[in-house]
């Protein structure tokens, strides 16, 4: 936010130097805030439910991992409470056996 208002501002209030500078400073700027828009509207839609139904995550790294609302029924090779232990989970985050 503050390289954008630093380049917004920059461009407005820039008397001296050739003009094209002006417009590059510019256009930064409005390259940097839709590059921040863009990023808060795919944020959420990035955040999905985790489908891990049979999976053996002995090949996965769970550790941070977002599973919140994740289905882990049939899940090998790992127990509920390690995939608790280094992972984020929720009471939607389904564990046990596959039906």
């Amino acid at each position: 936010m503050a390289l954008i208002a630093a380049c917004a501002c920059a461009a407005t209030m820039w008397t001296g130097g050739p003009s094209w500078a002006r417009w590059v400073l510019g256009g930064v700027a409005v390259v940097l805030a839709a590059c921040l828009a863009l990023a808060a509207l795919i944020g959420p839609a990035a955040r999905c439910n985790a489908i891990l139904t049979g999976a053996e995550p002995m090949e996965v790294i769970l550790t941070g991992a977002d599973l919140i609302g994740a289905d882990l029924r049939g899940v090998r090779g790992i127990t509920e409470q390690q995939v608790r232990a280094v992972a984020k989970v929720d009471s939607d985050t389904k564990f046990g056996p596959l039906k």
